[in-house]
């Protein structure tokens, strides 16, 4: 008995089939000789309702979503945690949590002089001054707080920052030979200077409606600007300088990679990359050696060593080599590959999203296939 199955979105069909071997030889194919049963289990769609005729979203989007923002903002409290109690044991900022308190105020809830301790006006006169080691303690601490983005992708391309690289690139001509601390303290002051009730303050904090944004990259000048000034005044040593550069204000935490799974035949041992040459070459040979042809009485037929080696020598070929001009349609026994639908593109496999493949062979209507984790169609014509 054989069964199939059809599994939908919202419903999975099944039908019974009871076979036998047709012939005596162990390996005939089978035929099927009787319908046993069939039927269909039909279930609600795991999706919201479409939407301006649009498919709907998982039902677990919303739960995804916040997930995430849980955990940006847990990894982002864990490094600060880890920032302060560095800068603590460097003796830049206080041991208690109340005098903490006092440092980290904001200059609304400051008494006294509330730009004592302000950060921006702290980091701008970084550049001019030594300062205590408080105040150097709290401008690395804002540093680290308020540094810039940074793109996860592994490779530099013009496409890196996709809208917000145009308002960066703004940001960078504005600031000149300032550092982005100089030129946040410049609007701080500006900022004061407007009347409340007269005209609304647009603030100091980059937002999204604003048309510049820092990077990464325009804090990580700022701090080595600083370490250059302030570095003789304070018994820091250079890995300390080092370590709060880079573990700790410009620290990224790396992509989780995928991990590979474990080989069916080694156990012990993990799989092969896919993207490598010798995983392509074992990906063609497994799907070629599956590669089966039906002929016009509905009887799969696997490729003969001739029609095999004829469809992997293509296969196998350079992708300069497989251009419509050179798989043209012949009468022959061989396989021919049309590599690509539209004959006046080029060849480019990452944006093909399927293989023609004519093969010429005797008798022979259709199948398919699939090679490099694309749907391949396979179209197979008489001589």
């Amino acid at each position: 008995m054989h069964w199939r199955l059809d599994l939908g979105t919202n419903s999975i069909g099944w039908w019974a089939i009871r076979v036998k071997r047709k012939g005596n030889a162990p390996n005939a194919p089978w035929q099927a000789i009787e319908s046993i049963d069939g039927g269909v289990r039909i279930f609600s769609d795991g999706r919201e309702p479409p939407k301006k005729g649009r498919v709907g979203d998982s039902r677990a989007a919303a739960r995804r979503d916040a997930r995430c923002m849980r955990r940006n903002r847990d990894r982002g409290r864990i490094r600060m945690r880890k920032l302060i109690s560095y800068l603590i044991k460097l003796g830049l900022l206080p041991n208690t949590p109340e005098e903490r308190l006092v440092l980290f105020k904001t200059p609304k809830k400051s008494k006294g002089d509330p730009d004592r301790y302000n950060p921006y006006r702290l980091r701008a006169e970084a550049l001019k001054r030594a300062l205590s080691p408080h105040e150097l303690g709290r401008a690395l601490q804002h540093l680290g707080l308020r540094r810039g983005y940074k793109s996860n992708s592994k490779v530099n391309n013009d496409e890196d920052g996709g809208k917000l690289r145009e308002r960066i690139a703004e940001l960078r001509a504005r600031l000149g030979k300032e550092t982005l601390g100089q030129y946040l303290w410049e609007n701080y002051q500006r900022e004061k200077l407007k009347p409340s009730k007269k005209a609304k303050p647009s603030g100091i904090r980059f937002r999204g409606e604003k048309d510049v944004f820092p990077d990464r990259k325009l804090c990580a000048a700022e701090f080595d600007a600083i370490r250059d000034v302030q570095e003789p005044h304070h018994k820091i040593t250079g890995a300390d300088w080092d370590r709060l550069r880079n573990e700790h204000i410009l620290f990224q935490r790396p992509l989780r990679s995928v991990e590979r799974g474990y080989c069916e035949f080694f156990p012990k041992l993990r799989r092969h990359w896919k993207d490598t040459p010798i995983g392509h070459d074992f990906r063609i040979f497994q799907q070629l050696n599956s590669l089966l042809w039906i002929d016009s009485q509905e009887e799969e037929h696997p490729l003969d060593a001739e029609q095999r080696a004829s469809v992997l020598n293509l296969l196998m070929s350079e992708p300069e080599k497989l251009s419509s001009s050179s798989c043209s349609a012949k009468k022959e026994k061989t396989a021919n590959l049309c590599s690509r639908p539209d004959p006046g593109s080029k060849w480019k496999a990452k944006k093909a999203k399927a293989w023609n493949l004519t093969v010429l062979l005797p008798n022979c209507e259709r199948t398919h296939c699939c090679l490099f984790g694309r749907p391949v169609r396979l179209a197979i014509t008489a001589a």
